[in-house]
């Protein structure tokens, strides 16, 4: 499945009721096509109900309180976007399982998904900024007075909380922000800066932090599969060497 159909999917169902995330049962095991899984679980979904909202609203206010800080002349801006959307995933796939979890959120099938995001959301942008925390209190409540009172809210928040401290958890010590320098070299076909910028580029170390991956990812697919080059040789379009 393309990335940006597993995202739009994804979205789908942000605005699901506790209604009708009860009846979203895990897929059949009988379909292995690359997405049915996928496909089945969020078709359970109304259209009427499918809303990214949450997510597209705080993407602007992580937006707002980034570049009020730095300009995103650093890293840190980004990095804390990505930590955002990673407990927003891990809190929403805690209530619907569709796509693998970052960190080890405990399943919470009743909790309401909207507060689990928003929750989520908030705790991570709060770690990292502080000193919005009243501008992202206020987010957070204007989120929560769309979700019914009752155990749902309560539940979600708590899967939040929870998602947002996991996430924060596994990027602690990742290196983003360690002091370093960048070294240009004066060879032929190196990177030199562009005049009249001569400072060092912002964040070097942050080509040695932590991969933002799943836990136990598969690496990545060689160039060419077992037996290419044998294969080509042997049709008479080169040799093997």
């Amino acid at each position: 499945m393309r990335p940006r159909t597993k995202v739009a999917l994804l979205i789908g169902w942000l605005m699901a009721t506790p209604a009708l995330r009860a009846g979203v049962e895990r897929p059949s095991r009988g379909h292995d096509e690359p997405g049915h899984k996928e496909v089945l679980a969020l078709d359970r979904v109304p259209t009427g109900c499918r809303d990214g909202a949450v997510v597209v609203g705080w993407s602007l206010r992580a937006y707002e309180v980034a570049f009020g800080e730095d300009q995103f002349l650093t890293f840190k801006g980004h990095r804390a976007f990505a930590m955002m959307h990673l407990a927003m995933h891990d809190a929403l796939n805690a209530v619907v399982p569709v796509y693998r979890r970052y960190a080890r959120v405990k399943r919470d099938p009743d909790a309401h998904p909207i507060a689990a995001a928003a929750q989520a959301a908030h705790d991570v942008l709060t770690s990292q900024y502080p000193e919005n925390e009243a501008a992202l209190g206020a987010e957070l409540s204007a989120w929560l007075d769309r979700v019914p009172d009752g155990e749902g809210e309560t539940r979600g928040i708590a899967l939040g909380r929870r998602a947002a401290r996991a996430i924060l958890a596994l990027r602690e010590g990742d290196g983003w922000d360690l002091p370093g320098t960048y070294r240009y070299r004066m060879v032929p076909g190196a990177y030199q800066t562009t005049p009249p910028w001569s400072t060092s580029p912002s964040s070097p170390p942050i080509s040695t932090s932590s991969p933002a991956s799943p836990p136990s990812a598969a690496p990545p697919p060689s160039r060419c599969p077992p037996g290419t080059a044998r294969s080509i040789a042997s049709r008479g379009a080169g040799t093997v060497s």
